[in-house]
């Protein structure tokens, strides 16, 4: 563990930099809706959590020890407060953060503490209910599963582990088909507070139960937007939530690996919410794949197929807005920064623990060769790249009429082509 003086200022900012803004807004007599404070006051939150993230510090100062998990986790509340939609008072959301934070970096070097995540997602779960945010029903799963967290922490053991991972799964799903900011924020944490527990049923019957149970979730949550009416507006990351804590319980070898990449890959997918937006999950998807094809046992069987479920009802996913309002914002080009980052170079994201990722690296860079090669050629053939609808994919629009669409088939055909030597370079015997 690396710690320095000056890391140990940036973590104490960081932490108290939400709150701190709203003191400061009181103080100017300033009007607690005014988002400038709350821009402030997450930004500087987000920025000291990632500066910490990429220097390699790890400061301890009192009860607070964060490790990259708890550091990326920050960073990422930070970035899906200000991209979220603001459905609540500033100072609603400023509290949330600073609790969320002061919950998911407690504990002692070497040890994170599960107890303050848990603690943070209650006081969340009370705030979302405070600020209405969500609906009755609503509320109160994100109560009972706020309680069922802590109940499993209690009780330890396989079944207390899974009671929190089953909380886990609820209160992710819940706060991501909402979609208010002030309920966005407890993702990240909640994600974390499932890798930190998840592992502790691994290999056993716990395991492979639990695993089949929230795959069986994650492919309802897949294919439901298909079905119409409401359940169009559930977005495809509620799906990888809870397929990331599947392969957080480790029932099958290798899954473990995948979990923290589908987790980044969950976040992004969240904060940009278009369909392109799902490459995010490329890294993690890859590994678990791979994990499921080389595995043994019944879990095997029973995961493999529900993945398929997932991957059709994901893919098929149709936006419920219309993509001619698209607007890409500067929050949107970060995180399209950081997901572009992770899924060209994401060997380099240290914290991911995925050594599985090398050779989804390999295959990465001979895909992009076969791809810049089939670009020129049909730039050679007279071909144009428009990518004024790249805004569209990337993030949703407003409601509006809905247009025609127009397929390219010769473009569709390139690149099934190029997909096609792409996967035969990928299983090549040389790699």
């Amino acid at each position: 563990m690396t710690s320095t003086s000056w890391a140990e200022v940036v973590l104490v900012v960081a932490v108290v930099a939400p709150l701190a803004s709203v003191v400061v807004a009181i103080a100017l007599a300033v009007p607690l809706d005014d988002e400038r404070w709350a821009v402030a006051g997450t930004s500087v939150a987000g920025l000291g959590s990632f500066t910490l993230l990429v220097a390699g510090q790890h400061p301890r100062v009192g009860r607070f020890a964060p490790d990259d998990l708890a550091l990326s986790a920050a960073a990422a509340t930070a970035l899906l407060t200000l991209g979220c939609r603001r459905t609540s008072p500033a100072a609603v959301r400023l509290t949330a953060v600073t609790v969320v934070l002061a919950g998911v970096m407690a504990g002692q070097p070497g040890r994170p503490s599960t107890v303050g995540p848990a603690v943070g997602l209650a006081v969340v779960a009370a705030l979302v209910a405070v600020a209405r945010e969500a609906p009755r029903a609503v509320v109160a799963g994100l109560g009972a599963a706020s309680i069922a967290v802590a109940w499993g922490l209690h009780v330890g053991g396989h079944g207390g582990a899974s009671a929190v991972v089953v909380g886990v799964a609820v209160l992710t799903v819940l706060s991501i088909t909402v979609g208010g900011s002030t309920a966005a924020v407890v993702v990240p944490t909640a994600l974390v507070l499932g890798l930190r527990v998840a592992p502790a049923v691994s290999g056993t019957s716990a395991a492979r139960t639990l695993a089949v149970a929230l795959a069986v979730l994650g492919a309802a949550l897949a294919v439901a937007p298909m079905i119409g009416g409401r359940l169009r507006s559930i977005p495809p990351s509620a799906a990888l939530a809870a397929w990331t804590l599947v392969a957080a319980s480790g029932a099958v070898d290798g899954t473990v690996e995948a979990a923290r990449a589908l987790a980044a890959g969950t976040a992004f997918d969240l904060l940009l919410g278009g369909p392109l937006a799902l490459v995010a999950a490329v890294p993690g998807a890859a590994v678990l794949a791979a994990a499921l094809s080389d595995g043994h046992g019944w879990p095997r069987a029973a995961l493999a197929p529900l993945a398929a479920i997932t991957l059709i009802g994901v893919v098929n996913a149709r936006p419920a807005r219309s993509p001619a309002a698209a607007r890409v914002r500067a929050v949107d080009g970060l995180a399209l920064g950081f997901a572009v980052w992770l899924v060209v170079r994401p060997t380099s994201w240290t914290w991911l623990h995925a050594p599985g990722l090398r050779a989804y690296t390999d295959g990465l860079v001979l895909a992009m060769a076969a791809g810049f090669a089939g670009a020129v050629s049909l730039a050679l053939l007279g071909g144009r790249v428009d990518l004024a609808p790249l805004g569209a994919l990337l993030v949703p629009g407003e409601r509006t009429a809905t247009h025609r669409r127009v397929i390219d088939w010769p473009s569709v055909a390139a690149a099934a082509l190029m997909g096609i030597v792409a996967v035969a370079l990928v299983r090549s015997a040389r790699l």
